[in-house]
Formats: structure tokens, sequence, C-alpha cells
């Protein structure tokens, strides 16, 4: 998991855009199984082919473990990301980190460096985990739960899942401010919210936590909503109380006074198999593709067009998994019925062409 702009440049050896190579330095199963350094670029050259080889030389290790000083990778097996088309061109001279398995065949993670590798920020934070697990003492772990760097605060935090803090009760304390600082990240405040659940003798997937986090979605001040989704999933993994996560997340979606942002959290979710039982649609998919069809009448163009495609999306998925067909004609004629009807009063000529595509893309056969 990359959470700082350096970290999204990424490359590895294999041909696929498709993958995802992005290595989780906030975990400590990583960081024993890879080798993580500092490079820099000394050599490109291109071999007997044409084909351009780059030269890798180690100018600092953040991991442990003995490692090789040099590699030499062909530059067209870099991947810099699901997506990209063309690939940046490392220079000599460039500093990067690489990401790479300590043992067997391994695609090699390589984040290029935009500022001075003292200052990087992505170094900073690699330095400061490896202090962090050279140290191994535990005050420098409780006390790092709560810096403003959010991979070691994850890092920490997943970690403190397995210690207990001498002083626990200001510790949980100390941990219910930062679940509830809307500054700090989700990923991060899930996390402290499960380490004081923890510490509290509360389990996992407790009615307090379910509690908890519908609540700071709702009233989240979050302007990104990849940031909220993390909530909405979170609310997901309570299996046994799908259908109130579907009316509280239709809910959310049909406030027209919730921020945009949650909106979208929240309807992002419509098209899960978690929330929509696509094999055999229920009451609770009913209802939630009720919502998507209601959505087409929202003030907010960005919802008229998400809830059209979501229609063509479930039904989709309905056609993929599901053996009724009865189930799949059902949902087919009503999704081209309220896209149809909405095509013919959309006054937004961007909003009515999107709805178009999706009402030709919902085929009844």
């Amino acid at each position: 998991m990359l959470c700082t702009s350096e970290l999204r440049h990424c490359a590895a050896i294999v041909r696929a855009k498709n993958m995802d190579y992005s290595p989780d330095i906030a975990i400590d199963a990583y960081w024993d199984t890879h080798h993580i350094l500092m490079v820099e670029v000394t050599e490109l050259r291109r071999d007997s082919r044409g084909k351009v080889m780059i030269t890798l030389d180690v100018v600092e290790k953040f991991s442990e473990g003995p490692c090789p000083e040099r590699r030499c990778v062909l530059l067209s097996h870099l991947w810099f990301g699901t997506g990209v088309d063309v690939s940046p061109q490392p220079r000599i001279g460039d500093r990067l980190i690489i990401y790479y398995k300590k043992a067997g065949v391994s695609p090699i993670a390589v984040q290029i460096l935009t500022s001075e590798p003292m200052e990087s920020p992505a170094a900073k934070t690699l330095r400061g985990i490896a202090k962090l697990r050279a140290e191994r003492g535990l005050d420098a772990l409780s006390e790092a739960v709560f810096v403003n760097d959010a991979i070691i605060a994850m890092y920490c935090l997943r970690r403190m899942l397995n210690r207990s803090p001498v002083e626990v009760d200001k510790y949980i304390a100390r941990l219910h401010q930062l679940r509830d600082n809307q500054d700090r990240e989700v990923s991060v405040r899930l996390l402290a919210n499960q380490l004081a659940d923890k510490l509290s003798a509360i389990p996992d997937l407790s009615d307090e936590e379910y509690t908890w986090v519908k609540r700071a979605l709702a009233s989240s001040k979050q302007a990104e909503w990849p940031q909220l989704r993390q909530f909405t999933d979170r609310l997901l993994g309570f299996e046994k109380r799908r259908k109130e996560s579907v009316e509280f997340l239709v809910q959310l979606v049909e406030d027209r006074q919730v921020p945009q942002a949650v909106r979208i959290a929240a309807y992002s979710a419509f098209a899960d198999p978690r929330l929509f039982n696509f094999a055999k649609p229920d009451e609770e998919s009913d209802q939630t593709f009720e919502a998507c069809t209601r959505m087409l009448r929202d003030p907010d163009p960005m919802v008229r067009m998400a809830g059209a495609q979501l229609l063509h999306n479930i039904c989709h998925e309905v056609r993929n998994r599901s053996t009724d067909r009865a189930s799949l004609l059902r949902y087919v004629d009503r999704a081209r019925d309220a896209i149809g009807k909405s095509v013919r009063v959309e006054i937004d000529h961007v909003v009515r062409a999107r709805l178009t595509v999706n009402l030709v893309g919902i085929e009844r056969k």
C-alpha cells in the first residue's frame, strides 16, 4: 500500500500493464520477505538485441540482511503502475528505491525519488520504519502510532495490535482522539479504532465498531471519496448486518445535504457482491437496485450518471452470476425503462449522452 505521491512510481520486471506490485511497507511481513533499497542509476546501455539495460547500484539499505550490490534489468520490463502506457525514463544519476523478494523470482517495484535523497518523504518513511524495527522497543513503537506520517502510523498500529502498552487506559483515550480526528487518513483512523477496541477487550466486528464506522462516515468532512470508501468497505465486512448497511448507505446517498464525497463513497458500494447478491438477488438487492433508479432523478448530474452506470453494472453482473433468467430479465427491463425515461427528460447533454451509452449497453438477450 502506497500513501505518498512518490510511492506511485512503481516498476516491475513483468510486461503485464494491469498488475499491481505496490509495496505494502506498513506490515512486518513485507519487510521480512523483501529487500528495500535506495539505488543509483549508474549505466544505461543497449544489449545485443538493441534493448536498453539499466544498471542500479545500492547506496542505502533500509531492510535487513545481505543483498546484491548491483542489479541490471531491461528498462522495457519496468512497470510504472496500472493504466500507465508511457513509462518514465530514468537517467544516469537518478536515485530510486527498489523493492523485491529476498527469495525466488520476483518483480522489482521501483520508486523514482523526486527530491533529494535525505529530504525525500518516501525515504524518510522507510528510515523511520527501519529504525523502529531495529529498536524493537515498545515505547518508541507505541508513541509512533501518533506521528503524522500515515504509513509509519499504520505500521505501528498493526504491530501494536499484538502488543499492550503499560498505561492502557490513557493509551485508549489517545487512540480515541486519533480515530476521531478527521484530519487523519481513514486507514489510520480505522486501525486506531480496532486497536482501542482490542485493548478494551471489545471483540472484532462489534456493535461498538459498527456504530462508530457509520458515524464516522456520515459525519466526515473528507473531500476525497476514495478515502471514505474504506469506511464503506469496513461496513461490508459486517455480514450479519447487511440489511442495516443497505438501509444506511441508501439513506446517505439520498440525503442531498450530505457532502458529495460521502454520497459517492456510499453508492460506490452498491455493486459490491457483499451488498448485492448477484447470484440470487434478494430483498436487499432489490432495495439497492431501486435506490439506483432513484439516483437518476437526483439534482446532482454526477449522481444521475452514477445511477445509470450502476444499473448497467448490476445487470451485467446478474447476467454473469445468476442462473435465473427471469430475475435477469426483470432487472434488465426495469433498468432500461428507468434510464429510458431519464434520457427523454435529461437537459444536460453530457449526462444524456452518458445515460444513452448505458442504456444501449444493457442488452435484453
